[in-house]
């Protein structure tokens, strides 16, 4: 039966290597007879096709020739070399060389219909003898489908491919969206979240783009993307490698280790992002983001300081709050907070700020 494939489709350009610049595109057991078609198929084993030039080629062997098949023979050119002349470029030693082999597609069994099957058994059997192991279920998938999708506008429709199709892709990507910037990349990506809340699965950001020596926006884009992935709810945030992303330079190292330190105090796990932060007030845009276990736990990430008023007017009790210099990696001491009201906070400075509020036992 057939399986979801391995997509691979980035639009970095001049900064990502196509992978298809290497010429290695195969995946599956079958590669290696693939590599051995394409050597069968740069001989010319068709005595009828070169037999008249012989003489004149014997000269001049196979010139002009590339040194492989690059296409299907069907659309192959006619230039090939002779077995008495040399043998086919690339032919690796020990092995027949192409004239003692049977070409592709050649009948020798006296069935056309199955007349490659000889040449694939290696691969079919190299599937099918482990029939009893797992990844041969079909209900169970031997690698999860991904689709990284050219446009940056996650509501594109080349996007409902991996949204719409929760049976297919058991996980969507969203690292498209970490083009945008400030309020609409937060808004952009809630509104996702909650396009896919029917049939859950994790939303990942495998790239964050951002850094002061690529085009897709300067170093403090990618640090807030970075933020607002993980008070938005996302399963993963990573930066991007130099030069269109942070890497692991000495900013990205102190922001993952804060972010660490945040978890370590937070559920995130049982977090649930205010998506239209309406828990906020006294709000400017991109100013603050919140998620929250309800009644128990509040985080708010500041890009830049700032003061905002989170309602705690429905949550009786006193909590412990301090504040996370992201940037120094540290914590302020807890000072205590009562609930049953909006309580003012306010950041201690300008720069990143986490806030984080728990409620006291």
């Amino acid at each position: 039966p057939l399986r979801p494939g391995i997509g691979i489709d980035e639009q970095d350009g001049a900064d990502d290597e196509r992978a298809a610049a290497s010429g290695e595109q195969v995946f599956g057991p079958d590669r290696a007879q693939r590599k051995e078609e394409l050597l069968a198929l740069t001989a010319a084993v068709q005595d009828q096709r070169h037999e008249a030039g012989t003489a004149e080629q014997a000269d001049d062997p196979a010139s002009g020739c590339a040194d492989r098949a690059v296409r299907p023979a069907a659309e192959q050119g006619e230039c090939g070399i002779d077995g008495r002349d040399r043998l086919a470029a690339r032919h690796e030693e020990g092995r027949a060389p192409p004239d003692e082999q049977p070409a592709q597609r050649d009948d020798e069994g006296g069935d056309a219909q199955v007349a490659d099957q000889p040449a694939m058994q290696g691969a079919d059997q190299a599937a099918d003898g482990h029939a009893a192991e797992p990844g041969d279920d079909p209900d169970e998938r031997m690698a999860e489908a991904e689709d990284l999708g050219q446009s940056v506008d996650l509501d594109h429709a080349h996007h409902s491919a991996t949204f719409d199709h929760p049976e297919i892709y058991s996980f969507v990507d969203i690292s498209q969206n970490n083009h945008q910037k400030g309020q609409k990349h937060w808004d952009n990506a809630q509104r996702q979240r909650s396009r896919i809340a029917q049939s859950p699965r994790p939303m990942n950001n495998v790239k964050i783009y951002g850094a002061d020596t690529g085009p897709f926006g300067n170093s403090r884009d990618g640090l807030e993307r970075f933020w607002r992935n993980v008070i938005g709810g996302a399963a993963s945030s990573r930066f991007h490698r130099p030069t269109a992303g942070l890497g692991l330079s000495e900013p990205a190292i102190a922001h993952l280790k804060s972010a660490r330190m945040l978890t370590a105090e937070l559920d995130i796990f049982r977090s649930q992002p205010d998506s239209s932060s309406e828990l906020l007030s006294g709000r400017e845009a991109n100013e603050a983001y919140l998620t929250r276990v309800a009644g128990e736990q509040y985080a708010l990430f500041f890009p830049a300081g700032g003061s905002v008023e989170l309602d705690l007017t429905a949550v009786a009790g006193s909590f412990a709050r301090k504040w996370l210099d992201i940037a120094q990696s540290r914590w302020t001491e807890a000072e205590p907070v009562a609930g049953s009201a909006k309580v003012v906070l306010e950041s201690p400075g300008e720069g990143y700020w986490v806030v984080l509020l728990t409620k006291a036992e």
